[in-house]
């Protein structure tokens, strides 16, 4: 790990620890604005079940002006037509502000029913799921005197109805009872409007069995479910839900009430806290910006400095790192200042070893070549054929011997600067041509598909031959030793669209690249791991030498690979060529 890094840690964990404490802090200060913020819900929340339970009283009024009248108390005993006539009618019902009147005798006989839309005064049959409510036994009916009013909620399929129900007696209120009047009023949007108008925020009123299965719904109802009355569930920042139940005439639960709220008391405690949590923070990054400024001045921009003074002599071969100050740093500059100087003394002395041997193996390995090739084609008699099975192992074993001696000899010079580049109009067509030529054994030995494809538009390019015949050499023999038996191998030459470099693409459909050492393939003596399972014979020198020269040639090699499928090298050489083989 770098020391930037663990310096950054440190401080950071510093930081990070002391904010950690006030933020805790925050978390305390934060609980007791949430405690608030939940009685305040759960006081509106009963405040409005308050005034929903104050339209319920309000019907429970209305209804004693028509139970203890005189009118009604005959009409229930005769069924005159001119009551219903003057009396329940749509305009009657709309200005006492109810959907529904009910007349029911002593019998259970249901004697007369009204039941209108308040916007249209249309009239509606009654809402399915009354009846049952209608019948002996029925909660609406379990008054005890004169006086009794039954009132409530009653849920049924089509929405909530609120109804009150009371006695039909006479206007001195002496008796008998003759029968039980019932209002009803449906609970609607607009019913629903007014309740959020009276107590100033929004109120939602759903069936308890039919309470919406959404996020903020059902936690309220699983508290309800554990016998809570009142829940408080928070919707986003900006608003919070508050929940009771309600219960119907039978005394069970019937609705749930909903109330949304803004959340002022956490609005206000969290901005409380952000003020009181910004202060600490600024200050503590203030702090750490200082601590971290110290620590860069006096060490972190001098180690970068010395890091990067090493990385550049590495690139560009300067022999000195020079590094002001009298400190530890410095000293360690001039330490490694020797160390440099000696290590390349040393990578020169093997190098030029390298290129001394290379260049005297190469000498006698062409006269055992030459010699072979004299004894193989009978100029010292004629020879068994264990002689010639013995001659031509000799010969194709001298031959790798020979490219992999004239490989390391063009890497020393490429590393040593001696390899010249002479530049010259060259018909790189006819030496591409001649390349594929002598590759012609290793590609019939392989049953290879070779294809070759030249532009016929390319010119005579200002170019070094020998250099070129090495890169296309070497991309050549390097997709046919990769490509297996019976495989395909595709090169094509042609002029790049602005007509300003050549451009040569050798394909295969060998074993192609992993991906994790793809961007190692140009490193001297690398070879892929699958190329070695599969004891390919190679060196990893070619396609070190073809990046050297190309791209010191002012050109760029690139390639695309995939395992199994195979590989395909680029490369752009320049028509006009640049000597930059001294700078490698």
């Amino acid at each position: 790990m770098r020391i930037r890094r663990k310096m950054f840690i440190i401080i950071g964990s510093a930081f990070v620890g002391i904010l950690l404490i006030f933020a805790f802090s925050g978390i305390l200060l934060l609980r007791g604005f949430s405690s608030a913020e939940d009685q305040e819900v759960r006081g509106n929340v009963l405040r409005a079940a308050g005034v929903f339970n104050s339209a319920v009283d309000n019907l429970a009024i209305k209804i004693y002006d028509w139970s203890a009248w005189d009118d009604t108390y005959a009409f229930i005993a005769d069924h005159n037509k001119a009551y219903i006539a003057s009396n329940l009618t749509s305009e009657s019902l709309q200005s006492i502000g109810v959907n529904m009147m009910l007349f029911i005798d002593r019998s259970g006989t249901l004697v007369e029913a009204k039941n209108i839309d308040m916007t249209t005064l249309a009239d509606l049959p009654l809402p399915p799921g009354l009846l049952p409510y209608l019948e002996q036994g029925s909660p609406l009916f379990e008054y005890t005197d004169l006086t009794g009013v039954r009132k409530g909620v009653i849920a049924l399929p089509s929405g909530l109805l609120l109804v009150a129900a009371r006695p039909i007696e006479t206007s001195t209120q002496d008796g008998p009872i003759r029968g039980t009047l019932i209002f009803g009023k449906y609970i609607d949007q607009a019913f629903v409007a007014e309740l959020s108008r009276t107590i100033d925020f929004p109120l939602t009123l759903e069936a308890y069995s039919k309470a919406p299965q959404s996020p903020d719904f059902m936690p309220a109802m699983q508290a309800f479910a554990t016998g809570n009355t009142t829940a408080v569930v928070p919707i986003s920042q900006l608003s919070i839900a508050g929940y009771t139940v309600i219960n119907g005439v039978n005394g069970q639960p019937a609705l749930v009430l909903r109330a949304v709220m803004d959340r002022h008391t956490i609005a206000l405690g969290q901005k409380t806290i952000l003020t009181y949590f910004t202060f600490i923070l600024l200050t503590l990054a203030l702090i750490s910006i200082g601590m971290w400024f110290l620590v860069y001045k006096f060490v972190l921009s001098r180690l970068t400095r010395l890091t990067t003074l090493v990385a550049t002599s590495t690139t560009t071969h300067q022999q000195e790192i020079v590094l002001s100050g009298h400190d530890e740093f410095s000293n360690l500059a001039e330490v490694i200042n020797t160390l440099t100087t000696k290590l390349t003394q040393i990578d020169i002395a093997k190098t030029e070893f390298v290129s001394l041997a290379s260049h005297q193996l190469r000498t006698p390995l062409t006269s055992i070549s030459w010699y072979t090739e004299m004894l193989l084609a009978g100029d010292a008699g004629t020879l068994s054929p264990a002689q010639i099975k013995y001659l031509k192992a000799i010969y194709v074993g001298n031959r790798r011997m020979v490219a992999l001696v004239n490989a390391l000899l063009n890497v020393s010079r490429l590393e040593l600067g001696t390899l010249v580049f002479e530049t010259r109009p060259t018909d790189v067509v006819a030496i591409a041509k001649n390349s594929v030529e002598e590759q012609q054994p290793q590609i019939v030995a392989k049953k290879i598909q070779f294809t070759a494809e030249y532009g016929t538009d390319i010119p005579i390019i200002s170019t070094d031959p020998k250099l070129f015949r090495m890169v296309i050499q070497n991309l050549l023999s390097n997709a046919i030793k990769y490509t297996p038996e019976g495989g395909t191998v595709t090169y094509t030459m042609r002029l790049n669209p602005a007509r300003d470099a050549l451009l040569i693409s050798v394909s295969d459909t060998g074993y192609g690249i992993p991906q994790n050492q793809q961007d190692k393939i140009f490193t001297k003596l690398f070879r892929a791991d699958n190329a070695r399972a599969k004891e390919v014979e190679g060196t990893g020198l070619g396609l070190y030498i073809v990046k050297s020269i190309v791209e010191h040639s002012g050109g760029k090699v690139w390639f695309e690979s995939e395992v199994g499928k195979g590989s395909t090298f680029h490369a752009s050489v320049p028509l006009e060529a640049r000597d930059t083989l001294s700078n490698i």
